[in-house]
């Protein structure tokens, strides 16, 4: 049988080990106790922390006197923020350090506890810019600093070296936010964090949704919608024909219904959409059947005719 116990250290001198015992001597770890440092510091991040480190010693060895620190870092106006254990929150610690490089035995004498925080806030004018991302057929891609709030689609393409041959100028997409941009003019504005992509041409219009063949057609210059749909079968008997909707490559749409029948530019995607109501699959035969039978109506009316007549 299976005798676990539990004994002291001291008293495992006397005890006898036997074939097939199995000992397990527990391993103290070290808790994470730490402090950190961020905003315009060489090295921020998370710190050990130990019995008697002070805000001299963090500064220090996290590069807040580097000189690349010290020009871009307010010291004057860093915060300390501590620890409340009782009432289980943060507050901010009155330092009153008036020049860092005249105060630092006065920091010296800060001592810090576990988990403080301290924030070197940037001297005002140097804030980091923001940035865009273009990819695809252009000479440069990569990462842009935005120039100001309103640099626009065509900026920023002249600065990423302009579109290498066979760039499709008009589809060019912008992602903001997970949601397409809509655009109709390269002077349009650019916000933190978007994404270009510069496609190539593709000399193709798509169709989809309720057609019969859906898929990629050759884009012909001047050719209405309707030309597109009828490249792809035709619309199934419970498509709407007053919802077809027309996507440009630059993300703006227009319906084609009632009097409107913009023109069809490459790259575009037509969309055929289902009714209000899909009918049976008994209609939806009858209409097969119909669109099957059709070419031989006039025929069967003619022999009707002949009959009718005696001939």
């Amino acid at each position: 049988s299976i005798n676990n116990m539990i004994r002291p250290l001291d008293l495992m001198k006397s005890h006898q080990i036997l074939n097939g015992d199995s000992l397990h001597i527990p391993v103290k770890a070290t808790l994470d106790v730490h402090i950190s440092i961020s905003g315009a510091v060489s090295s921020p991040g998370n710190y050990p922390w130990y019995e008697g480190i002070n805000l001299l010693d963090l500064l220090s060895i996290s590069g807040a006197f580097d000189s690349q620190s010290q020009d871009f870092g307010e010291m004057t106006n860093l915060e300390l923020v501590r620890w409340n254990s009782e009432k289980e929150n943060f507050y901010p610690v009155q330092l009153n350090l008036n020049n860092m490089d005249e105060d630092r035995e006065k920091a010296a004498e800060i001592s810090l506890y576990p988990f403080d925080h301290i924030s070197i806030p940037r001297k005002k004018g140097f804030l980091l810019s923001d940035k865009v991302f273009i990819e695809g057929h252009i000479t440069y891609p990569g990462e842009y600093p935005l120039l100001d709030e309103r640099e626009s689609l065509s900026s920023l393409v002249h600065r990423s070296g302009g579109l290498l041959p066979g760039a499709f100028e008009e589809g060019i997409t912008i992602k903001r936010d997970t949601l397409t941009v809509g655009w109709s003019d390269n002077k349009i504005a650019l916000a933190p964090g978007d994404s270009v992509f510069v496609p190539r041409k593709t000399g193709t219009v798509m169709v989809v949704g309720t057609v019969h063949n859906p898929g990629h057609y050759t884009w012909q210059k001047g050719k209405p919608i309707s030309y597109y749909l009828d490249l792809a079968g035709g619309l199934k008997a419970y498509s709407d024909k007053n919802s077809v909707v027309i996507t440009y490559p630059n993300s703006t749409s227009a319906p084609t219904s009632g009097w409107s029948n913009p023109e069809v530019l490459e790259g575009s995607i037509i969309s055929a959409n289902e009714g209000k109501e899909r009918p049976s699959t008994f209609n939806l035969v009858l209409d097969v059947f119909r669109r099957t039978t059709e070419p031989f109506v006039p025929i069967v009316s003619i022999l009707v005719l002949m009959q009718a007549t005696g001939n």
